[in-house]
């Protein structure tokens, strides 16, 4: 049941204030999308999408700093950071990729 539990999650973003029901809160994420997050992440797309002037000038490694300090402050950093530590778990073998069939 344990690697049951650490194999499947639910993450609910929503972009206003909200009280879900969490039938299983260790496997159901709520999440907050703030419009100070949108704007972090809007800033951070600009960077992206103009990666090719900064990769001109040489100042796209400083410029890839500030996209992934932005995305950690938000629930996108707190996500994908519970996706690295899911795939870990996975290679390591301490949660299996396959249901079981107990």
């Amino acid at each position: 049941h344990d690697r049951l539990t650490a194999r499947y999650s639910i993450w609910m973003v929503r972009a206003k204030p909200f009280t879900p029901e969490l039938s299983k809160p260790d496997q159901m994420k709520a999440r907050l999308a703030t419009v100070q997050d949108e704007a972090r992440l809007r800033a951070a797309s600009h960077l992206i999408k103009n990666r090719s002037d900064y990769e001109l000038n040489e100042s796209w490694p400083e410029a890839c700093k500030i996209v992934l300090e932005v995305i950690g402050q938000t629930y996108l950093g707190e996500l994908l950071k519970h996706a690295r530590d899911r795939l870990n778990a996975i290679r390591t073998g301490q949660v299996t990729d396959e249901p079981s069939n107990t």
